[in-house]
């Protein structure tokens, strides 16, 4: 079976169709990471979660302006930027468990 990807174009399409607006669905990096951690500490998550996801959000947005990704639009993130950042990551030598914290962390 074969993986479904939603790309922004067609997320776009999508809420077109559900007559939504898309200029309003649009979030940058900074503030869908804001929002995130907002919400952590909302629900009572412990200060040190927190400042972890935070600390693993700030890796990954180093990666992506190393990489000259446009933060503007979290949506524009793909497949293909995650496994550059995960192959990144492998070429540092980092662990696995490391490894495998910040992708999930991204997700």
């Amino acid at each position: 079976m074969a993986k479904k990807i939603v790309n922004a174009a067609l997320l776009d399409e999508i809420n077109k169709a559900a007559g939504r607006d898309a200029d309003k669905l649009t979030i940058s990096f900074d503030d869908a990471v804001d929002t995130f951690i907002n919400y952590g500490n909302s629900k009572g998550l412990s200060e040190f979660t927190v400042w972890s996801y935070a600390k693993e959000l700030k890796c990954l947005r180093g990666f992506l302006v190393d990489a000259d990704f446009d933060l503007s639009d979290i949506r524009n993130l793909n497949v293909d930027i995650i496994e550059a950042f995960v192959t990144n990551l492998i070429d540092a030598k980092y662990a696995r468990t490391t490894i495998n914290v910040r992708l999930r962390t991204a997700k």
